[in-house]
């Protein structure tokens, strides 16, 4: 997650972001801005109505999982998306990547708008982690700027999730530390498809 210097905070009360994938579960959540006075971060509630049974994928952590926030208190968008892989068959230790699209906007900028000197980029990591029961840590490293699509980009701090997955909706409802702006920010996931191979 950058660290936005030059933005104030919204007073924009909520947001309604939809993601759809294909395949896989609907993403959907809804972000929730703090009331005034409160603290600055966001709340995210589930608005799934028909999870799945059961977990169709042989393995309840390995994947592709995928969000779409916004921080109306940075006024930012964030399109996260992990790929998680065990590093052997039945192993707690986690490999995979991170990407983190992410720009400038409102409530209304679910895309990104048109560039206007406003920084959009997208930046991608070097991931790890474990798993441990339904418990996943998953973390970013070595961050590398893949496309900077408008304005100018300077850093990125690597985000790093932990949190707990439920395999029967599909769901890893997790809380972002990067070390920079991001203090136990809740974020949540879906998984939108199986691991290679399942």
């Amino acid at each position: 997650m950058i660290f936005a210097r030059t933005l104030a905070a919204s007073s924009l009360t909520g947001v309604l972001a939809c993601a759809a994938s294909e395949p896989g579960p609907p993403v959907t959540a809804l972000v929730i801005a703090p009331a005034a006075g409160a603290g600055p971060t966001a709340q995210v509630h589930d608005m799934a109505s028909e999870p799945p049974k059961n977990d169709p994928c042989d393995d309840p952590v390995v994947g592709h999982w995928s969000s779409v926030q916004h921080y109306p208190h940075w006024g930012q968008w964030y399109d996260y998306a992990l790929e998680i892989r065990r590093e052997s068959k039945g192993s707690s230790t986690l490999t995979g990547t991170l990407r983190s699209h992410y720009w400038f906007g409102g409530s209304d900028a679910r895309t990104p708008p048109a560039c206007n000197g406003t920084l959009e980029a997208i930046v991608v990591m070097t991931g790890t982690g474990t798993a441990r029961g339904t418990d996943l840590d998953f973390g970013g490293s070595n961050p590398q700027l893949e496309r900077a699509i408008c304005g100018r980009y300077n850093t990125y701090a690597p985000d790093h999730f932990t949190g707990t997955l439920n395999p029967a909706t599909q769901v890893f409802s997790a809380m972002n530390n990067d070390g920079g702006n991001a203090v136990n920010e809740p974020v949540l996931f879906h998984r939108d498809r199986c691991g290679d191979g399942e």
